[in-house]
């Protein structure tokens, strides 16, 4: 399927429309996220392979087993909506997750970045692994510079194999 995609979210829900067949309209939009979720923002889409995109958007769930902090997770659907994985806590040790971005590579591995108490981290898994839940591992890219605080992270792919992560 072609055409325009999109992800929000809506109170305590994150949703899924797309284009509808005449182009004109959206099909009636789908809830992507869990009953685990509460309050999402910062939502974020990219298409890892024919027919299937990632989601990432931070909340604030008992996810992780704390509702005082906020997380970063993913989720695999395809270009309608349906979900094909669970919901992937992709920030194990977050206290303050903010700004999700996601890129997808040629090999269609998406790479995750967000922001956490001033570090910028990134992370990276192929479709197999975000299908079975798992999550990727994450490494400090503020590190290189020898940390700060990072405020903003962006991530982009150019299509040829190569991975731009810039921060400040």
């Amino acid at each position: 399927a072609s055409g325009t995609l999109l992800a929000y979210s809506q109170g305590d829900l994150v949703r899924f429309a797309a284009e509808s067949a005449g182009g004109l309209t959206f099909n009636p939009p789908v809830v992507i996220s869990d009953g685990t979720t509460l309050t999402p923002a910062h939502v974020r889409m990219a298409r890892i392979a024919a027919g299937i995109m990632v989601v990432v958007w931070v909340e604030t769930s008992d996810r992780d087993g704390s509702l005082d902090d906020v997380d970063v997770v993913a989720r695999v659907v395809d270009e309608a909506g349906a979900p094909l994985g669970p919901v992937v806590l992709v920030s194990t040790s977050a206290t303050d997750a903010s700004a999700p971005e996601v890129a997808v590579l040629d090999d269609d591995t998406a790479v995750l970045g967000f922001l956490d108490a001033g570090e910028a981290l990134i992370g990276s898994a192929d479709v197999a692994a975000l299908l079975a839940g798992t999550a990727p591992g994450l490494i400090d890219a503020s590190a290189v510079t020898g940390g700060g605080a990072a405020s903003a992270i962006s991530i982009a792919a150019d299509g040829g194999g190569r991975l731009s992560v810039c921060w400040i």
